[in-house]
């Protein structure tokens, strides 16, 4: 008996490993998706504005759930051999519009973070047959909106973040084949940027907020997928507009912003 469960664990162990991770990079074109989204800010704005106008609404944390909706993001190139060239790009701004479209409802004003764009590109550093561990630069054009902690639309009309970040920064990922069939992925990126005035002059508005992307996804040779992505900004600068002087002045006080996604999807291999 105890020969038999020994064999039945070796058999199970050689089967489960016996796909590599070449089997689950297979081009995916097309495919769809189900994305619940959270945003979270800890500027004490909202409770301030809330307690000023109790008639309005201003949420520091809200969540929104997208219908399924088309996957759009541009093909992965992805391989399994040492050097391989692997090359990610993902548009959260779709996602976003889409779910507010299919539902009907306003794009939230006051606590709002996507992204344009965000590219990879980068090379595996460590290959063999069920992981690889790569790493790259990437790149993205990012949206933040949010309230600064003393914000007041009578007296400080600027000091409500409605911005475009410009971000670039180092990646680094590692895929693992569990079973022969199942794969695991994480990634982990730093983004470093600039806020350009709205004036043209090129020149940075204030210090940029440092933006980080973490990545887990479990995902099948079949096309199914689900992930957990986190986008962190843990110390935004606030400012308060002074009408003396027509400058931003920096008040000294900063506050953390988070947006967490849950994606369930699946990708199709149209060739």
């Amino acid at each position: 008996m105890k020969r038999m469960i020994l064999l039945m664990l070796v058999f199970v162990n050689v089967y489960s490993y016996s796909q590599n991770l070449e089997d689950f990079y297979k081009r995916r074109d097309l495919g769809f998706t189900i994305v619940s989204s959270t945003f979270n800010s800890s500027s004490s704005a909202y409770k301030s504005m809330q307690i000023k106008n109790p008639s309005e609404t201003y949420k520091n944390k809200f969540s929104e759930f997208s219908l399924p909706l088309l996957l759009l993001d541009l093909p992965e190139a992805v391989n399994k051999k040492q050097w391989g060239f692997h090359y990610q790009a993902r548009v959260l701004i779709y996602s976003d519009l889409w779910g507010v479209i299919l539902k009907g409802k306003e794009a939230p004003k006051d606590n709002f973070l996507t992204s344009w764009m965000n590219m990879r590109l980068g090379l595996n550093f460590y290959a063999k047959d069920k992981i690889v561990v790569r790493g790259g630069i990437g790149g993205g054009v990012w949206a933040f909106t949010s309230l600064g902690s003393v914000y007041d639309p009578n007296l400080y009309p600027e000091n409500k973040y409605k911005d475009i970040l410009f971000t670039y920064g180092p990646y680094v990922g590692v895929d693992y084949a569990i079973t022969n069939w199942l794969a695991v992925r994480a990634i982990g990126e730093l983004n470093v940027g600039t806020v350009l005035n709205s004036n043209g002059d090129g020149k940075q508005k204030y210090k940029s907020p440092t933006i980080y992307v973490m990545n887990l996804e479990l995902f099948t040779k079949y096309g199914f997928f689900i992930g957990l992505d986190k986008y962190a900004m843990p110390k935004v600068k606030d400012y308060i507009y002074d009408n003396a002087t027509d400058k931003m002045k920096e008040v000294g006080s900063s506050f953390k912003y988070s947006r967490t996604d849950f994606v369930l999807g699946w990708k199709l291999n149209l060739w």
